[in-house]
């Protein structure tokens, strides 16, 4: 049976417990990512969800690092949260050709809003292609 349809979500935290050896901590990160498929035909599918990141300031400050020349430096200024729309295919080629179980994705990921804590570049669209083989 050939299901038509798939949605699903995922879940992913990191936290960091205490500093590392050069007196500072990086800080949590949180992300959600939601998805819905739907299989046009046995080859071809299309998909599309939303994904939100959080990702906190960095506490503490390496000391080897000059807080003064270089605005990256000072990880209170490191903070942020985005959200993005992914969109793409898969095209899973056909049985019987000689790249039967081999599989070509495409995603287009782009940037709804982000909201930086610092003088951080902003991410406008992403393109990921993809070739997986044996499935």
């Amino acid at each position: 049976m050939l299901f038509r349809s798939s949605v699903g979500a995922q879940v992913r935290v990191r936290t960091n417990f205490g500093e590392n050896g050069s007196g500072y901590r990086v800080g949590d990160r949180t992300s959600l990512n939601t998805w819905a498929s739907y299989v046009v035909n046995p080859q071809f599918s299309v998909f599309s969800g939303v994904r939100y990141e959080h990702w906190g300031s960095i506490s503490g400050q390496d000391t080897q690092l000059t807080a003064g020349g270089d605005p990256y430096n000072v990880g209170a200024f490191l903070g942020g949260q985005r959200v993005q729309m992914p969109f793409g295919f898969n095209f899973l080629m056909p049985e019987g050709s000689t790249l039967e179980g081999h599989r070509l994705s495409l995603e287009s990921l782009h940037t709804l809003h982000h909201d930086y804590e610092g003088f951080q570049f902003g991410l406008d669209w992403v393109l990921t292609i993809g070739w997986t083989v044996g499935l």
